[in-house]
């Protein structure tokens, strides 16, 4: 469920029933949006890119990040409009806008949660209603970890493979690359008949039982 506050533009509802999200409007004391998923719950604070720069002159967005970082461990500031254009008229120094930016990012309450607040800048908002349908789906279907993705090339997966093949009493180190050189993996070591092995450089009869056997559980070496 998506919780938008009431002070909210309603044009923004709309744009949210028609790409197909449900939301419900009520008063909300931190944030403008609440997302919720199966994986998380994540506040939302939205700003045109005028009232960004106008909050950060006179000290409100001060108290919306705190805020932010006191009440949820993960939340987004989404800055929407054209930027460049945003600082021609209003004269603000781009600078001390890029600053606003990773001081709004790295500073944390020090109280309750001590959050981290996401900054990001969309265009439109449409824009921002396709980023809340996202956020949602990412809730519902991805766990808020990132996990290592391991990439091995092939060499290294025949020298994995083949160590473990040396577990098997008699099989050293260069039987087992000859076994995964003709097998490829360990599973079609496994799915191998005592022929099939035997057809291994170096391999007879008495050591293809040993590692047919070996494969099926009995672990004894006889």
């Amino acid at each position: 469920m998506i919780y938008i506050d009431a002070n909210e533009p309603k044009d923004i509802q709309e744009m949210l029933r028609n790409i197909g999200l449900d939301f419900k409007v009520k008063k909300l004391y931190v944030g403008d949006y609440v997302v919720e998923g199966k994986n998380g719950v994540i506040a939302v604070e939205r700003k045109a890119i005028s009232d960004y720069i106008s909050s950060l002159v006179d000290g409100r967005l001060q108290n919306q990040l705190y805020n932010l970082s006191t009440y949820y461990e993960y939340s987004f500031l989404v800055i929407v409009g054209y930027v460049s254009y945003a600082l021609m008229y209003s004269k603000f120094r781009r600078d001390a806008y890029i600053a606003s930016l990773i001081s709004a990012s790295l500073k944390k309450s020090p109280t309750g949660k001590s959050g981290q607040v996401i900054v990001v800048n969309v265009e439109t908002d449409y824009d921002f209603a396709l980023f809340l349908k996202m956020l949602q789906k990412f809730l519902n279907e991805q766990e808020l970890y990132r996990l290592p993705r391991l990439v091995v090339n092939k060499e290294d997966k025949e020298l994995m493979y083949a160590s473990m093949l040396t577990a098997i009493p008699g099989i050293g180190e260069e039987k087992a690359k000859a076994i995964i050189r003709k097998f490829k993996t360990i599973q079609n070591v496994a799915n191998a008949t005592i022929e099939q092995l035997m057809n291994v450089e170096g391999i007879g009869r008495k050591t293809a039982e040993r590692i047919y056997k070996f494969m099926r559980g009995d672990v004894s070496g006889n």
